[in-house]
């Protein structure tokens, strides 16, 4: 890593970073993660970022490979690919037959892989593109170390099904790995580059003045913003901001009050997963705002996906029209071709092609030799003379060329009016929404909005990694607000370090230097007993719910239970090579209330079920079981999910797992005050305990008062 900075640190400008973050990749080597100081200079900031991208790299390639004898062929997709050695031109799944299902090629651009027993990079060949792609025709393959090297060698793996075809094994899409560790590098090849932003984000102690619009009429007609939401919006003044919003406070409310009236140009709005960028959407939706949505459409929710920049220019008017017109005009030449091909064939019918059959039959191997048989009977001169004879006379050549002319001057007036309308959309959008992993589709000069993008607003800030901080200044932007819940899980991590120095999100070292961030105070979300559970345990008894809000959970007749049993030994070790828990009693619990309450019902009510388990192998025991009653994980009103996957959503009704039973009273990270959370705070209507309340209660603490606090509102723990 050293070596690597200080390489960094002697390039010119103009010399290929591109190149030297490409080559971090594909000759990795192990890096350990280390932790942001609290505050300190940009240049320190910027080189733990970049240390930390590659841990991160690091940990996904350990976690994705192996040791053991055909470890490629079990954790790794395997299709077959065709091409040279430098590019990939084909791809199917390897299976025994030679008729493999069709797989897209462009789901491979940006992919790690090992072909020939080496990493490998596949690119496309504009370096700048943000993946979504709608055609690929041809992957450039970039080479990199030998898995020997990485003493990762799988002997039994077969790379080759022919002499022209090759097995390729799949690790997954690395290319925020790139853009997270080219940003980095370039800050730390440049130190003038540094922007102010960057330097605030380093140490938010020296946060400068920034010129919101605090003066601005906050216009709630369509969304209402509450005191406490319009008093922290007044409240701010510069350019490193950040928020607390507890589970159901208005988080893409506030955001989108900060947009349409704080924001003095254009912002980009960014989170870690795409149900965030579809809640702002439904927010943004409502108002005259012009916005847009990057990303790829089969990720993107359904409001956001229908505010993309490609489907908004599809919706343009004038680009409507042109399109209409060419598909009339398309329609029409292809009715005129279709007569002049049916009175060809009347001309030459079947006989005339049998006749050419029996004079190619005919022929002796020499003759035969120098032609083509295709050619010969289907493309004879007679049959070419009498097909131009037709054409000349019917007059249906002439409509048949005519129309197609249209159609190709309209094709071109479609490509103008597309262009036409991006560029109207783009110049006329004030926020751009988009994961922090797409945020680099705006590097790109075609993606680029009228109006500067000054100010990047980060959803469910808690989630997202200090790495990510230098391509957010990349942007060009010059505040950034987070909003953020320091009480909720800190972001994904690749990296299993024994040493548990794995640092904290950007919004967590935040809330520590600046502890006195305000707080969004009013819940729309949860039952009043729910809210005063959560807010007891962890808000220190801020949280007060809506009065409307209120009364509508009341009326549902909800609130907060704890089912339990008497079992001080339910939980078990999950499968072979796994430390994940899972808990059979707990399952066959769930199972009799799914029965009992009519979990078909709720959902023929229209409501929506979520099953949370803080351990994955219990969670893969409840998708079994539910799948014995119809129930499809692909179905989004009834999901079985881990506490991890449970950040950012909600449910009318949610049944939660405890899974930790035994005699000493040991409940692991499941203590983790952060994960419990997050946990207990996803229902709107009715919270569902499932846990050895024995194990529970000997815990002091937040599982305690948790315990306690179902039971003062259930009455009993059954």
């Amino acid at each position: 890593m050293d070596h690597l900075v200080s390489k960094l640190a002697k390039l010119e400008v103009g010399e290929d970073l591109g190149s030297q973050a490409l080559n971090a990749l594909l000759r990795p080597k192990p890096v350990l993660p280390c932790a942001c100081a609290e505050k300190g200079p940009a240049s320190a900031y910027v080189r733990a970022c970049l240390q930390n991208v590659l841990a991160e790299y690091w940990g996904f390639l350990t976690r994705s490979t192996g040791h053991w004898p055909g470890w490629m062929q079990k954790l790794l997709r395997c299709v077959i690919i065709t091409g040279s050695g430098s590019t990939v031109t084909g791809v199917r799944n390897d299976k025994d037959d030679a008729t493999g299902d069709p797989v897209k090629l462009e789901e491979f651009a940006w992919n790690l892989v090992v072909i020939d027993e080496q990493l490998c990079i596949l690119r496309q060949s504009s370096e700048e593109g943000d993946g979504t792609a709608d055609h690929v025709p041809v992957l450039h393959v970039t080479r990199g170390i030998q898995l020997e090297a990485l003493r990762k060698k799988d002997d039994r793996a077969r790379y080759y099904s022919s002499d022209s075809e090759r097995r390729m094994f799949v690790m997954g899409y690395v290319r925020p790995f790139y853009v997270d560790a080219l940003a980095a590098m370039e800050f730390i090849a440049h130190p003038a580059s540094v922007p102010p932003v960057l330097k605030c984000v380093a140490d938010p102690t020296a946060r400068r003045p920034f010129a919101y619009n605090v003066g601005a009429a906050v216009d709630a007609s369509r969304i209402g913003c509450n005191a406490v939401q319009e008093s922290i919006l007044r409240s701010m003044g510069t350019n490193i901001e950040g928020i607390q919003g507890p589970p159901g406070t208005g988080k893409s409310t506030t955001i989108f009050h900060i947009i349409n009236s704080l924001v003095p140009d254009a912002a980009l709005v960014t989170c870690v997963q795409n149900k965030a960028v579809d809640s702002i959407a439904e927010k943004l939706a409502t108002s005259a705002m012009t916005f847009v949505v990057f990303g790829n459409d089969k990720n993107l929710g359904p409001t956001a996906v229908r505010y993309t920049l490609k489907a908004q220019v599809e919706r343009d008017p004038e680009v409507l029209r042109v399109a209409a017109r060419l598909l009339r005009t398309a329609a029409i030449a292809g009715l005129f071709a279709n007569q002049l091909r049916q009175r060809e064939a009347r001309r030459f019918g079947p006989a005339h092609v049998a006749y050419r059959r029996k004079l190619w039959g005919g022929m002796d191997d020499k003759a035969r030799s120098s032609r083509e048989k295709d050619d010969f009977v289907f493309n004879s001169p007679w049959r070419r003379w009498w097909r131009a004879f037709v054409a000349e006379r019917s007059g249906l050549k002439e409509l048949v060329c005519l129309w197609e002319r249209k159609a190709r001057e309209l094709q071109t007036n479609l490509a103008q009016a597309k262009s036409q309308a991006r560029a109207a959309i783009t110049f006329r959008a004030k926020a751009a929404l988009c994961t922090i992993d797409t945020a680099s589709a705006l590097l790109r000069e075609d993606n680029q909005l009228g109006t500067p993008i000054t100010v990047a607003i980060m959803d469910e800030a808690g989630t997202i990694p200090e790495y990510k901080m230098p391509l957010l200044a990349k942007l060009g932007v010059a505040a950034v607000v987070a909003i953020g819940d320091q009480k909720q899980l800190q972001p994904f991590s690749h990296v299993d370090d024994p040493r548990n120095t794995v640092p904290s999100g950007y919004f967590h070292r935040l809330a520590r230097v600046l502890p006195a961030l305000p707080m969004l105070e009013v819940q729309y979300r949860m039952h009043p007993q729910l809210c005063a559970l959560v807010s007891a345990t962890f808000y220190d008894g801020r949280l007060t719910t809506d009065p409307g809000i209120a009364e509508r959970r009341i009326a549902a007749s909800g609130g907060v239970s704890w089912v339990g049993y008497d079992d001080v030994e339910a939980e078990a070790s999950g499968r072979a090579r796994s430390t994940s828990k899972w808990n059979p009693t707990e399952v066959e619990i769930i199972e009799g209330f799914m029965a009992r309450a009519g979990a078909s019902d709720l959902l023929d009510a229209g409501k929506t079920i979520m099953v949370i388990s803080f351990y994955k192998e219990q969670t893969r025991a409840l998708q079994r079981m539910a799948e014995g009653y119809g129930y499809k994980p692909a179905d989004q009103r009834f999901r079985i999910v881990t506490v991890d996957a449970a950040q950012g959503s909600e449910a009318d009704v949610v049944i939660l797992s405890c899974v930790r039973s035994n005699p000493k009273g040991d409940i692991g990270f499941v203590e983790n005050r952060n994960r419990m959370c997050v946990a207990i705070s996803r229902a709107k209507e009715r919270l569902v305990i499932v846990g050895d309340s024995k194990t529970f209660r000997r815990r002091p603490g937040a599982w305690r008062a948790v315990c306690a606090g179902a039971v003062a509102a259930d009455g009993v723990v059954a």
